[in-house]
């Protein structure tokens, strides 16, 4: 693991002169390396289904054979929403896109991934087939040496991790794809096809702020970087009010803490075991869990199916931490608590003011 510390130049905040010139530069360099598109993938809870009931609905519209709602239409209004409500915190917004867009000034095509975002192994792995899809179809006039970006927030990355199963083609994508078979939510037909047309993908990936949970297939056409805000202390409890310790949420968004989901229980069952991670756990047993990951130093570092490190991981210190100061204190009793403005430490990665230096670290360690 690598530690860094992240310092704002007050002449590099964002949209000054300073910031343009380094974002330019910054994107003719990915530019040069052949990246022709980058997609921005938020994490749970920020997509446009993260409840399943958009999903419920459209199955139970299906099997009696009525249409009442555009289930299309519920998933657009249910991002706006979100997009609305918390805006860039732990979130990929399409003003922060847009604005990575314009600043690196060149033909590099930047959209966003919207997935459910289901705090499930469904959800996840549908996001990773709907992904796979959207794949294919770009790279339809995508040149031999031309790269796509990945870039995930959060459980995003889990989405990428399944995606890099699939597309490794072992026993274990296969178990997957019974899964695929089974699903209402998904249709298979052209699936197979579709991976293997993006195994010759080069894909470049990078994870913010992912918790360690599925393990990555091994493929030699992805690179992986993984970033989490860390300040180099263990994460303990008594520093979540001040945001002490970095991450709480990558910390401790560990296994056994999905959600349930009534319309995929059986099919979560099955990827328990497919996925070597549990989704659930009883209250003692993930109280258990938690502690163990506590005392687990090594818990940082993204592996693959046979327990070797896939990449090294970047700390980052990201300084987004509080005090605990009476003034803070007294700020926080009339106020928003410093730690729900930061999203535990979960939130900083998605915001503008880290745009450059998150950009300058992709550049500086992929091309």
């Amino acid at each position: 693991m690598i530690t860094l510390t992240f310092d704002l130049d007050p002449e590099e905040i964002p949209e000054s002169p300073r910031w343009k010139c380094q974002m330019t530069q910054l994107g003719a360099t990915m530019a040069n390396n052949n990246v022709r598109r980058i997609f921005f993938a938020h994490g749970t809870f920020a997509g446009d289904d993260p409840l399943g009931i958009n999903s419920l609905i459209g199955n139970l519209e299906r099997a009696r054979g009525i249409q009442l709602f555009k289930t299309e239409t519920l998933r657009k209004f249910t991002k706006h929403a979100f997009d609305n409500l918390v805006k860039d915190s732990g979130n990929f917004t399409v003003d922060y896109i847009n604005s990575f867009g314009a600043a690196i000034q060149n033909d590099i095509c930047c959209k966003p991934f919207v997935w459910s975002s289901g705090n499930n192994h469904m959800a996840r792995l549908i996001g990773a087939v709907k992904l796979c899809n959207n794949l294919a179809e770009v790279s339809k006039s995508y040149r031999g040496n031309d790269r796509i970006l990945l870039i995930g927030h959060s459980h995003a990355g889990q989405v990428f991790a399944l995606l890099t199963t699939l597309l490794e083609n072992s026993e274990k994508a296969a178990e997957l794809m019974t899964i695929i078979n089974k699903s209402s939510d998904l249709d298979a037909s052209i699936f197979d096809q579709n991976l293997t047309t993006i195994r010759k993908i080069k894909l470049d990936i990078v994870t913010f702020g992912t918790p360690i949970r599925y393990r990555w297939g091994k493929n030699e056409n992805y690179r992986l970087i993984s970033v989490i805000n860390d300040r180099g202390n263990n994460v303990d409890i008594d520093g979540l009010l001040y945001t002490r310790d970095g991450d709480y949420i990558q910390q401790w968004g560990t296994e056994g803490t999905d959600l349930p989901q009534k319309n995929f229980s059986d099919l979560n069952k099955e990827l328990d075991n497919i996925l070597l991670n549990k989704g659930h756990f009883s209250p003692s047993e993930l109280k258990d869990e938690f502690i163990r990951k506590l005392e687990d130093k090594n818990r940082k570092e993204p592996l693959d199916y046979d327990g070797s490190n896939v990449t090294e991981t970047y700390l980052v210190n990201y300084q987004d931490q509080g005090d605990s100061s009476l003034f803070e204190r007294f700020l926080e009793f009339n106020g928003v608590p410093h730690c729900i403005k930061t999203l535990f430490g979960h939130g900083i990665y998605t915001r503008k003011k880290t745009m450059l230096l998150n950009t300058k670290h992709i550049v500086n360690n992929l091309y």
